[in-house]
C-alpha cells in the first residue's frame, strides 16, 4: 500500500497514486520483497530541515529522508520529500520537475530496500536502479 500526504494541497497534482502503486508491484517482483506500506510526505524545506536536525542530527536541507520500518523481506517506510529541493534539483540538472520528483521518490524507496549511495560504486548502482525504475514507470 502506498499513501501520499501533502503539506500543501497544490502538490497533489504531481502524484499519480495508481500508477505508482503499479510500479511498486514491479519493484517487488524485481527486488524479491514485499512492500507492505510506504507513506510519502511531500513537505517544505522548513519541515525537512526540522526532521533532518531532530532525527539525524544533520543541520542542512536535503531532498529526501527515508525511515525504514522493515521486518525482513516485508518493507515499510515513511519517506519525506522536500518539494523545494526537488524543484532546485530539477533546475540544476536540467530535467522536468515531475521526472526529478519521481527519481527522488524512487531514491528514498531504494534506501528502504537496502541500497546505499555513500561509496562511488554503490552510488552508480543506485543511480542505474533509479533509471531502470523510472523507465518502467514511464511505460505504465
Amino acid at each position: 500500500m502506498v499513501k501520499f500526504e501533502y503539506e500543501k494541497h497544490i502538490w497533489k497534482k504531481f502524484i499519480e497514486p495508481k500508477k505508482y502503486a503499479l510500479l511498486l508491484e514491479k519493484i517487488e517482483e524485481k527486488e524479491h520483497c514485499k512492500i507492505i506500506e510506504v507513506n510519502y510526505q511531500l513537505i517544505s524545506d522548513k519541515k525537512i530541515l526540522e526532521i533532518n536536525t531532530k532525527f539525524l542530527n544533520h543541520k542542512y536541507y536535503t531532498d529526501v529522508i527515508a525511515f525504514p520500518r522493515n521486518r525482513g523481506p516485508r518493507k515499510m517506510a515513511d519517506i519525506y520529500i522536500s518539494v523545494e529541493r526537488v524543484q532546485e534539483n530539477s533546475q540544476n540538472f536540467g530535467v522536468f520537475f515531475q521526472k526529478e520528483l519521481n527519481r527522488v521518490m524512487l531514491h528514498g524507496l531504494l534506501h528502504v530496500l537496502g541500497y546505499n549511495d555513500t561509496e562511488k560504486m554503490d552510488k552508480t548502482l543506485m543511480s542505474s536502479k533509479e533509471d531502470y525504475y523510472l523507465a518502467l514507470y514511464d511505460n505504465i
